[in-house]
C-alpha cells in the first residue's frame, strides 16, 4: 500500500491549492510609495476599507476612499463618493429677474478671485450638456466678465468655470427658469481634489509584512513601505 502514499499526497496538495484559489489576504496599515514624485499612500483597514492620498507638485492633494479586496495576485479598489472640504470649494452668488422663460436666458457672468475679489481675466467658461465635456470654452475679458445667450435644453446643463491653479466651479443652469441671470463666481486656489466613484485593478506583490508592490503603471510597479 506504500505506493498509494505519493498519490494521496499529490491529491491532497491539489485539493488544498483548489481551496486556496480566490482566497483573500488582508493588508493593514499605512503604506507610502518610495522613489516616486509625486508620492502616493494607501491606508488599509481591518474592515476591508482603504484611504488613498496623492501629494502633487503644486500643493494639490488628491484624496479617495472605498473598499479593497485582494484576489490571487491582484488588488481591487472600489472607490466611493467622498465629500470635499467645504472651505476649499469655489463659490458663487446670483441675481435673476422675475420674467419666466422656457427657451432662452441671457447670462451675465463675472469671475473673481475669492481672496480679494479681483477679476480673473481669461477664465475658461463652458456649457456642460448632460455631463459631457464642454465644447467650446469661452474666455472672460480683462474685467473678468462674459455675457452670452443660453438656449435652454431638456438636458441637465451646467455652467463650468475654470482658471489655471484654481478650483473648478460647476453651476447648474437647468434650475433657473428666468430670462435674465447675473452670476458672480469666486474661485479659490485649488488645494485638493477627490476621486470619483469607479473601480481599479492592479497586479500586487506582497514582499513582506512591511513592503508591497502595486503595478499602477505598465512600465514599472510602485514600491510601498509600511509606515505604521
Amino acid at each position: 500500500m506504500s505506493f498509494l502514499r505519493p498519490i494521496l499526497i499529490i491529491g491532497l496538495t491539489i485539493l488544498i491549492s483548489a481551496l486556496c484559489v480566490g482566497q483573500t489576504t488582508p493588508i493593514e496599515g499605512l503604506y507610502q510609495s518610495k522613489g516616486w514624485d509625486p508620492s502616493f499612500s494607501y491606508e488599509f483597514f481591518k474592515d476591508g476599507s482603504f484611504k488613498y492620498t496623492r501629494y502633487g507638485h503644486l500643493g494639490i492633494t488628491t484624496r479617495g476612499k472605498g473598499k479593497y479586496q485582494i484576489e490571487n495576485d491582484s488588488i481591487y479598489f472600489e472607490y466611493e463618493k467622498l465629500a470635499r472640504n467645504p472651505k476649499l470649494i469655489s463659490t458663487y452668488n446670483f441675481n435673476s429677474d422675475t420674467t419666466q422663460s422656457d427657451d432662452l436666458m441671457i447670462v451675465k457672468l463675472g469671475v473673481y478671485q475669492f481672496q480679494d475679489s479681483l477679476p480673473i481675466q481669461s477664465a475658461w467658461v463652458g456649457i456642460q450638456h448632460d455631463n459631457q465635456i464642454p465644447n467650446p470654452y469661452f474666455l472672460t475679458d480683462k474685467n473678468g466678465e462674459l455675457s452670452f445667450l443660453y438656449s435652454k435644453t431638456k438636458f441637465e446643463d451646467s455652467l463650468i468655470v475654470r482658471s489655471l491653479g484654481r478650483d473648478r466651479l460647476v453651476i447648474p443652469l437647468d434650475t433657473f427658469k428666468t430670462i435674465g441671470l447675473e452670476i458672480k463666481a469666486y474661485l479659490k486656489w485649488q488645494k485638493e481634489s477627490t476621486i470619483q466613484p469607479h473601480s481599479e485593478k492592479y497586479p500586487l506583490q506582497v514582499i513582506s509584512d512591511t513592503s508591497i508592490r502595486i503595478k499602477k503603471y505598465p512600465y514599472s510597479p510602485v514600491l510601498f513601505k509600511r509606515k505604521k
